[in-house]
């Protein structure tokens, strides 16, 4: 018979392996991290994205017409749904560089309960997004 793991207590033990306690961690993580002002600094830096803004940067001189899509991340969305700050700077770089873009409005809902990806309807919304932005508008 195999030994249990002597690592901690018994409820550290039991905890560790609960589904529960560890979205409870991960919505723990998110708030801390929306108030602690520590991790507000670190994140104001664009260093992180500059080969992605290079690149976007060449894709645009090719397709001067390019419209972006974004798209929220799970945790953007919801009961504690908040732009994450990864996503409010590359917002800040697009407004000031005029690139035209626009959010694909999702909800909870539209997400996978477990992974994070769209579900049926999240994919359908995101159809509709591409749609509205590459249809021409007519006046």
């Amino acid at each position: 018979m195999d030994q249990p793991d002597s690592g901690g207590n018994i409820a550290d033990r039991i905890l560790r392996w609960s589904f529960t306690y560890y979205i409870f961690k991960e919505y723990q993580a998110i708030i801390w991290g929306y108030y602690d002002e520590s991790s507000v600094k670190k994140y104001d830096d664009m260093t992180p994205y500059l080969k992605n803004f290079e690149a976007l940067e060449r894709i645009k001189k090719k397709y001067p017409n390019l419209r972006i899509i974004l798209v929220p991340q799970r945790d953007e969305v919801g009961f504690l749904g908040k732009k994450n700050r990864d996503s409010e700077l590359i917002q800040e770089y697009l407004e000031s560089e005029n690139y035209i873009f626009d959010w694909c409005k999702l909800t909870a809902n539209d997400y996978m309960p477990l992974d994070g990806h769209p579900n049926g309807e999240g994919y359908n919304k995101l159809l509709n997004c591409l749609k509205n932005t590459i249809t021409p508008k007519v006046n």
